[in-house]
């Protein structure tokens, strides 16, 4: 399993991009990380990556530079939530334009990003209309 994020990024840096998670599921593939998005609010729904539809999730992604096919992953990320969700995973600042690229390449939209130190925290949502996905 890649790690997620370490535990020097704050919770105020997952909260900008994800808001309160008042109530909604995430998902989360590093248990360290849990600590971070309770306190946010979320209820972590699963901390392994199973197969199947994910409800209202906010998907929280590995370290996507140690990923050799990034796209791929994160069409298969977005292939299991519903429309307006949220996928968000970090890199080496020194990467975010290849992983806002591979954001857009997987079909998500609205992507933003966030600095911290020697890593970017990049956020996409799911687009409701998915007929131009390939």
């Amino acid at each position: 399993m890649l790690p997620l994020f370490s535990r020097r990024i704050p919770p105020a840096a997952l909260l900008q991009l994800t808001g309160l998670g008042e109530g909604r599921p995430a998902v989360v593939s590093d248990p360290r990380a849990t600590v971070a998005v309770r306190s946010l609010g979320f209820a972590i729904q699963s901390t392994t990556e199973e197969a199947g539809p994910l409800d209202q999730a906010v998907l929280l992604g590995a370290d996507l530079s140690k990923v050799p096919d990034a796209i791929a992953l994160l069409q298969q990320h977005a292939a299991r939530l519903p429309p307006g969700s949220q996928v968000v995973a970090r890199a080496p600042v020194r990467t975010r334009e290849d992983l806002a690229a591979a954001f857009l390449f997987a079909g998500l939209c609205d992507i933003q990003q966030l600095p911290i130190g020697r890593y970017a925290l990049t956020a996409g949502l799911v687009r409701a209309d998915r007929s131009l996905d390939r």
